[in-house]
């Protein structure tokens, strides 16, 4: 019985012992096959995965800023251009005496003394700290040059170690190349040209039309370094050259422009008016030589300014353009064949349109007018009857063709094309008010490209800034052109407004040395949701010269003048001013018979 016992006690030790033994063989099995599973999952299935972000951990990349490009005017004169300047860096665990530092770097460069210690202070871990940005070239210099200049003293001192120390913390500061963006004519051409942000990027005016052409590509180094921040000899070393951005050439005459920009303040303040605009713009091919706005801004200062004056109103804001429209009308009248210049009316002084009065701007007994003095004396119901013979779907595919219900094509963000209703919409009195420019509303750079059709023999141009791009000339494209009225049609508006200025509204207007056609302009002001308010008007002046052979055209807004108000006034001047000034800088022969300015 005993041995009996013996021999199963025995038997359950043995299995016990193979249990064991069994179960430790499979869970070092399962073990060993989960040891392998790692293994191949990160060796194998995230291996390129893990690799690569190693290798990321180890890669710096630093971005090169690109060189912005420049923009010229017509004449090469610099309008915008881009100075090299740095970012200051420090390592903020670097250094030791951050008011020191702080109050060294503020006597080198200027600024806030306080806001450079801020940044120069340690703030947990970090490393990197933009100190100040955009230093110019000499004052980095003086900087480094005072680092360099510290007096050590004594070595064995304690002074001589924590000036070394100060020292060094200073040395270890580094400089960012970047690009500081600048205007160096302040006001002349700011609303035209723009600005650019902070960032370097376009926005206003062309610097944002065409900020893809000059912003060019920033550079890219890439360099695989240790854990210390030390580059790796045999590791991966590439450099992807900045592409600066392309220079581009406006077809603007700085010259022309500034002086644009002084007539117009001068007479925006003689007027008491609240604005102005002025367009000078050769009518041959649309290119602009200037687009003043009052008021202005300096670029240099764009964060300084009012909003509302960095527009360009001769570019962007709409106006009801007032008796220049009838320069249109006459246009449209001739060319359909409505009338001939010749053509005679009996004008009255008040006229009952519909439900309406039309009246003109001074009394008078009825008269007997051709349509060529009807626009002549700037005759609203003599303009309202050569309308009504040309019928109100006439009037409108003219207004169409004059380019009053399409943008005009302008490169300027903003470009707007105003307000013109369908024929169908129009009330009564609408073909009435619409002939004279009243009801119906455009821009400056609108209403100068359509007077600039009938001074170029009835072609429309479409008016433009950018003259080159002198790295790529392809990018200029060609603009399009269309016909607005005939050949003969344009010659005898050009007619009539030559008698505007020789018998008409525009007598008192005289540019010596060329003869001149051209016509004055006065719109009541409408204000949104008012209507028409009482003692608001806008006073123009449009003309083109030679009139024989037109290569300039000028045209003058004031917006709301309380000293006057007709455009032949407030407008006339300026725009004689201007044209004269234009004319000689641009070497027009002078008209033959026409007495010649004198320097």
């Amino acid at each position: 019985m005993r041995e009996t016992h013996s021999h199963k006690a025995s038997n359950q030790k043995t299995s016990f012992s193979r249990t064991v033994i069994t179960g430790f063989f499979v869970v070092f099995a399962a073990l060993l096959l989960l040891a392998f599973g790692r293994i191949f999952y990160f060796q194998i299935i995230k291996g390129p995965q893990l690799s690569q972000e190693a290798r990321n951990q180890r890669m710096r990349q630093i971005e090169t800023p690109a060189k912005r490009g420049s923009i010229f005017d017509r004449e090469g004169e610099t309008l915008a251009t881009s100075l090299q300047t740095y970012n200051i860096i420090a390592d903020p665990t670097l250094i030791s005496r951050p008011h020191q530092s702080a109050q060294l770097i503020a006597s080198c460069i200027g600024g806030d003394a306080a806001e450079y210690e801020t940044k120069l202070r340690r703030q947990g871990k970090r490393r990197y700290s933009i100190v100040a940005k955009s230093v110019d070239s000499s004052k980095i210099n003086l900087l480094k040059k005072q680092i360099s200049a510290i007096d050590c003293g004594d070595e064995e001192s304690s002074t001589f170690k924590a000036l070394k120390k100060y020292k060094d913390g200073l040395r270890a500061l580094s400089y960012e190349l970047t690009y500081k963006r600048t205007y160096p004519g302040g006001t002349i051409a700011s609303q035209v040209v723009g600005f650019t942000n902070t960032e370097g990027v376009g926005s206003a005016g062309l610097e944002l039309y065409y900020d893809e052409l000059l912003k060019g590509t920033p550079g890219l180094s890439f360099s695989e370094r240790d854990s210390k921040g030390n580059r790796i000899p045999a590791g991966i070393q590439r450099t992807i050259e900045a592409q600066d951005g392309s220079d581009i050439v406006l077809t603007i005459d700085k010259d022309i422009q500034f002086y644009a920009e002084k007539e117009l303040k001068s007479a925006v303040k003689k007027y008491d008016g609240v604005a102005g605009s002025v367009v000078v713009m050769n009518p041959k091919n649309g290119e602009l030589y200037a687009a003043a706005s009052y008021p202005t801004y300096d670029a240099n200062k764009y964060n300084k300014t009012k909003p509302e004056n960095i527009k360009n109103r001769a570019l962007t804001d709409l106006y009801e353009p007032g008796s220049t429209m009838k320069c249109v009308t006459i246009a449209g009248a001739l060319n359909y064949d409505a009338v001939t210049p010749e053509t005679k009316f009996g004008v009255p002084y008040a006229l009952k349109v519909g439900t309406r009065t039309v009246k003109d701007s001074h009394h008078h007994a009825p008269q007997s007018l051709t349509a060529s003095q009807i626009i002549e004396q700037s005759s609203n119901t003599g303009t309202t009857k050569i309308a009504q013979k040309l019928g109100k779907e006439d009037l409108y595919n003219n207004f169409v063709k004059f380019g009053f219900t399409k943008r005009p094509g302008l490169d300027f963000p903003g470009s707007s094309h105003g307000w013109l209703p369908s024929p169908d919409s129009w009330a009564d009195i609408s073909l009435s008010n619409f002939s004279f420019g009243q009801g119906v509303s455009a821009t400056p750079v609108q209403m100068a490209r359509a007077i600039s059709a009938i001074a170029n023999k009835g072609v429309l141009e479409t008016p433009h800034l950018l003259k080159d791009v002198p790295s790529d000339p392809a990018k200029v494209q060609n603009l399009p052109t269309s016909r607005a009225v005939s050949e003969s049609a344009a010659a005898q508006t050009t007619t009539i407004l030559k008698k505007v200025m020789t018998k008409g509204t525009g007598q008192g207007i005289k540019v010596k040395g060329y003869s001149v056609a051209g016509k004055t302009g006065t719109a009541q002001k409408a204000i949104p949701g008012k209507g028409y308010v009482s003692g608001k008007y806008m006073g123009s002046f449009v003309g083109f010269l030679p009139a024989d052979d037109p290569q300039l055209l000028v045209l003058v807004v004031i917006d709301e003048p309380k000293r006057g108000y007709y455009g032949s006034t407030v407008a006339g001047g300026t725009f004689a001013n201007i044209a004269s000034f234009a004319a000689r800088h641009l070497d027009i022969a002078p008209s033959k018979g026409v007495s010649v300015l004198k320097d």
